[in-house]
């Protein structure tokens, strides 16, 4: 049976509301290297070390990939969820409480498209059918620890 690594990345240098796609903090380089030490102690590897594009994700799998000695594949499927907003306030707003949510509650902001909740649907299915063989439950938490995935 195939095991699934799954971690957060690390703390990012800046909020939602300031910068779509920051890398980490000193704190967020600190939280990586403690992964990779977690991670080590579970599996000794090399194993493939699949990463979404964001700059925080790949950040945080870089120490665990160079002491494995691979190159992260880079796989924009599972990357952050899409947002409903381009305005960096209101999908701050929105990702704080999807945080807290079940995906049977997600709504969509005011200015979001009108397909987006099929958008996000589509983008969840994407993500889990590309990491793992068992499918999302309607009622599950949204995906916020999927930046980063380390698979055998």
């Amino acid at each position: 049976m195939a095991r699934i690594f799954m971690i957060r990345h690390g703390e990012a240098a800046a909020g939602w509301d300031r910068d779509p796609d920051p890398g980490l903090s000193a704190l967020g380089r600190e939280q990586a290297e403690r992964a990779r030490l977690g991670l080590l102690a579970l599996h000794q590897g090399p194993l493939p070390v699949l990463s979404s594009p964001l700059k925080r994700c790949v950040e945080t799998a870089m120490p665990l990939a160079t002491h494995w000695g691979v190159t992260p594949i880079i796989e924009r499927r599972v990357i952050e969820l899409p947002s409903p907003s381009k305005d960096l306030v209101a999908r701050t707003a929105w990702l704080r409480s999807m945080m807290g949510s079940n995906w049977a509650d997600v709504m969509p902001t005011p200015d979001a498209p009108a397909d987006f909740l099929e958008t996000l649907a589509r983008w969840r299915v994407r993500c889990w059918h590309h990491v793992s063989p068992v499918r999302p439950h309607h009622a599950a938490k949204p995906c916020r620890a999927c930046d980063e995935v380390f698979t055998r």
